[in-house]
């Protein structure tokens, strides 16, 4: 009996933790084609952007955002070689050594684990993945990040239509 309360608090603590995640609200689907086209626009109208060119080509890799869900359309996989997905990291990296990755199937809850090459500012990691793994289906990545906390994980969300 003496443990009862104890474990009601634990119990609605819980409840009101998956009720507050549930309504959390969905941040907007990150387009991946969209950034091109805007960027090669941008680049005529400044003239001191002569170094725009570098930037588009890296914009050809979808760019995932901690927290959000980036949309992926298998018909725009490459015909060979694997899927490249760049995940942006909100805090620089401590060093430069690979992140480790977890990309995990919902459907079907199987588990890939690959390492994340950072890219030179060390503010993502980009990851190659095989396109037989990308079925159509919602994927969670995981990212073991050096930042300073209690749980230095970033997670995203790949929606494969």
């Amino acid at each position: 009996m003496r443990n009862l309360p104890w474990r009601a608090f634990v119990v609605g603590l819980l409840l009101a933790l998956g009720v507050g995640y549930a309504l959390r609200p969905t941040p907007e689907p990150v387009a991946s084609p969209a950034p091109a086209p805007a960027a090669s626009e941008a680049a005529p109208a400044a003239p001191a952007a002569t170094d725009v060119p570098a930037p588009v080509a890296s914009t050809a890799v979808p760019i995932a955002k901690a927290g959000g869900t980036l949309e992926l359309d298998r018909a725009s996989f490459p015909a060979s070689g694997p899927v490249r997905v760049s995940l942006e990291l909100p805090v620089e990296s401590a060093d430069d050594s690979p992140r480790p990755v977890r990309l995990v199937s919902q459907p079907d809850h199987r588990i890939l684990e690959l390492t994340g090459g950072l890219e030179s500012g060390r503010t993502a990691a980009t990851i190659e993945v095989d396109p037989a793994y990308l079925q159509p289906g919602t994927y969670l990545v995981e990212v073991q990040t050096t930042e300073q906390s209690h749980f230095p994980l970033r997670r995203y969300f790949i929606n494969v239509r």
